[in-house]
């Protein structure tokens, strides 16, 4: 190729690449700003996707159990709630969600049966169902010892005084009756004796500490105490109280027989509950052995006589009925009440009871009421009504002078009661400790009020259990000091420990104006005695010297004492051995020296 037709070409290939370029580069410059504007858009649906609410998902936190106790219930804190974000251009997305916010409803009937419960977040709603965990007992324990704890080998356990107490699932423990033991016969140096519990399936134990040994010796009487709160009513006398006694040896204890103490009643009756009064018991066989003691005043209305009605009504002359070994029994006694009415309670209209008392101080009274359970029900199988246990806190309000309505104590809870008659139900008839109230001297107005439950809880008659006959309520106080005791001014004196050689004594209030001792600060448990006896030494055996002497130690407070070997001269044939009777020495000697003691071997 000539050197023009190799210039022609290259101008040639120049001009074509230029044409390609323009051709490429027009459309080029038009797309750019197209695509821009699309990855704009598609962000912007994006953005949109992961702001739309799809769905919301709920399952209970790990380690949370809803009981089947009476009182289930489910908070917001119990859950963990998922809210589900997406749409057709992301892939989903996920985020739990903070308690505060959603919004949990339960069922009315949650309490008693579970069921359904709602979350709801920001127009979306899901439903948990929750299946109650039934309430078994997972533990048996003693909260008060049997009366004897000490026993002769071969005799059988004895489980009066004891009182034990059941721990459920829930955490809640109750005292339970209906525990069993072993009648075997005990035996030489048995340590305890199992109990046992069973409620439904489940069967709970736990083991009573005991001693065994062959020539029981239970010694003297050491001190006596009295069973149970001392109660007297205004306008009558304080009876005998009931008392025990503690054995020395054993620790066991025993009833006393009314001719074994005196009974100490140094008050006139009483108009107005509130005074503080003592009494005292004294052991006849050893009259240093008393036990001094508050006595609780009560007062008690009746409900028939109440001073205000709203919602309620009053009954008299009613027969009573009483349970005896689980069975309904005719008490042969009559009753009178002011009776709730459910019905009312069930539409929201007042129910109550006002009662006027009189108080004689300043000071704390505890609130009981005699009523029945209202909690009816019926069960298909069985014949009559029953009652489940009722939580008076759940329905039962009180209010003093007017003042702020409260629920009654959490722990005033009414019993199951087993089947019967609606008569029987509605007049057998149970103490429960409502309420503690703070009152000033002087009159006050006490208010009782029925109310629907918050748990939902209904009775076989479509109503809240508010249909409460109340027989009466009472008021009881251990009162304020007599004025005319002693004003005491007391200093507590601590406890010196003994040693092995010197005394000690307790901790106790002393006196300087009745030069009295005292177990409490408020004066009420007088102290006769107030030393302990020395612990006396724990000696270790003695060790020969190798001095002549032997030693021995005390493993409590390290003392040491020395003396010399009583030695005794044993002769055999003609060989004579000298050894210590209290230590391990022992040495050939020669014959008897001085006053040693010579035995001929035989």
């Amino acid at each position: 190729m000539t050197k023009f037709g190799k210039i022609k070409l290259i101008v040639g290939i120049v001009l074509a690449v230029a044409v390609i370029v323009a051709v490429i580069a027009v459309p080029l410059g038009s797309y750019l700003p197209y695509k821009a504007r699309s990855d704009a858009a598609l962000a912007a649906v994006q953005k949109a996707d992961l702001e739309t609410l799809k769905s919301i998902s709920a399952k209970l936190k790990d380690g949370v159990e809803v009981y089947d106790n009476g009182k289930a219930t489910l908070t917001e804190e119990d859950l963990v709630v998922t809210a589900k974000y997406g749409g057709k251009y992301i892939e989903a997305e996920y985020q739990t969600l903070s308690p505060e916010d959603y919004v949990v409803t339960l069922p009315s009937a949650f309490a008693k049966e579970g069921g359904a419960v709602s979350v709801s977040y920001r127009g979306k709603t899901t439903e948990l169902n929750i299946a109650l965990t039934p309430l078994v007992p997972v533990s048996l324990a003693v909260s008060e010892m049997p009366y004897l704890i000490a026993y002769e080998t071969g005799t059988t356990f004895d489980m009066t005084g004891m009182k034990l107490n059941v721990t459920y699932n829930d955490g809640e423990v109750r005292a339970v009756t209906g525990y069993t033991a072993s009648t075997a016969p005990l035996t030489q140096g048995q340590t305890s004796v199992p109990v046992s519990y069973t409620e439904g399936e489940t069967t709970v134990t736990c083991d009573v500490p005991i001693s065994v040994v062959t020539g029981l010796d239970n010694g003297n009487i050491t001190s006596i105490d009295v069973l149970g709160d001392c109660e007297v009513l205004v306008g009558e006398k304080l009876s005998t109280p009931e008392v025990i006694a503690t054995y020395a040896k054993t620790g066991n204890r025993r009833i006393l027989d009314d001719s074994e103490f005196i009974f100490n009643q140094p008050y006139d009756l009483v108009n107005v509950v509130g005074g503080q009064y003592r009494s005292a018991v004294t052991l006849i066989s050893d009259s240093s052995i008393y036990k001094e003691f508050p006595v609780l005043l009560s007062s008690v209305y009746e409900g028939e006589k109440a001073t205000a009605l709203m919602g309620s009504s009053t009954s008299t002359g009613i027969t009573e009925w009483e349970l005896v070994d689980g069975k309904y029994v005719d008490s042969g006694r009559k009753v009178g009440y002011a009776a709730f009415q459910g019905s009312k309670a069930n539409i929201n209209e007042e129910t109550s009871v006002t009662f006027t008392v009189n108080v004689a101080a300043d000071t704390e009274y505890e609130l009981y009421i005699r009523a029945n359970n209202s909690y009816i029900v019926t069960s298909s199988g069985e014949e009559g009504y029953a009652a489940r246990e009722l939580n008076l806190s759940h329905v039962m309000d009180v209010s003093v002078d007017g003042g702020e309505a409260r629920a009654v104590d959490e722990t005033a809870i009414m019993p199951a009661m087993p089947y019967g008659t609606q008569d029987q139900l509605f007049n057998t008839y149970i103490t429960t400790k409502i309420a503690t109230l703070d009152l000033t001297e002087g009159e006050h107005t006490i208010k009782l009020s029925m109310h629907s439950s918050e748990y939902g809880e209904t009775t076989t008659y479509n109503e809240p259990p508010c249909s409460v006959n109340l027989d009466w309520i009472k008021l009881s106080s251990f009162g304020t000091p007599d004025p005319d005791a002693c004003d005491h001014d007391i200093t507590y004196i601590p406890a010196v420990e003994p040693t092995c050689e010197t005394a000690g004594s307790i901790g106790y209030y002393y006196c300087s104006k009745c030069l009295q001792a005292y177990v409490d600060e408020y004066c009420i448990e007088r102290v006769v005695d107030v030393s302990v006896p020395a612990l006396g030494h724990e000696w270790s055996e003695w060790t020969d010297g190798g001095d002549g002497t032997h030693s021995r130690t005390c493993s409590r407070c390290d003392k040491t004492e020395s003396e010399a070997h009583d030695i005794v001269v044993t002769k055999d044939g003609t060989t004579h051995i000298e050894s210590c009777t209290k230590c391990e020495y022992s040495a050939e000697t020669a014959e008897e020296v001085g006053s040693v003691r010579i035995v001929t071997m035989p």
